[in-house]
């Protein structure tokens, strides 16, 4: 987002520099002060996805769920799949795991996550693919094992 933030410090922030320093394990709240230093607001949701839905994504993706990529559990970040600043919660059946690099730029390079059946897929830009076909990475994916 965009605005000013201060640390335990004391030391006043942009937001987005804020953000970029958050730990994936780190815990934070957002407090509304008004003039008079009273509080008048403060966030009653978990901005941030705790281990144990970082461990429930990792389960069902394996990895990283961007197509194509190969990157373990210890390289992902934990990713909203619809912009938290539209539905204002941190659930498993909305995220995703995206290793740090594919995190940084899916946007810049226009692609765009959806869940679909309470997977994960990625939709290509257009200039990619015009049809714009959902793709679910499948290279974390176990082998079927033979029935006996």
């Amino acid at each position: 987002g965009t605005g000013i933030v201060q640390t335990a410090h004391g030391y006043a922030v942009p937001t987005a520099v804020a953000d970029r320093w958050l730990d994936p394990k780190a815990k934070a709240i957002l407090v509304l002060l008004s003039k008079t230093k009273k509080i008048a607001a403060y966030s009653d949701q978990q901005r941030l996805f705790t281990e144990q839905q970082r461990l429930a994504m990792y389960a069902r993706d394996k990895g990283c769920s961007y197509p194509g990529c190969d990157a373990p559990l210890s390289w992902t970040q934990a990713h909203h799949v619809t912009d938290y600043a539209k539905t204002k919660r941190t659930c498993v059946d909305d995220g995703t795991l995206v290793c740090t690099a594919n995190h940084a730029l899916f946007e810049q390079m226009g692609w765009k996550s959806i869940m679909i059946d309470e997977l994960p897929y990625w939709v290509a830009p257009a200039w990619v693919d015009p049809k714009q076909k959902p793709r679910r990475n499948r290279m974390h994916d176990s082998p079927q094992l033979p029935r006996v």
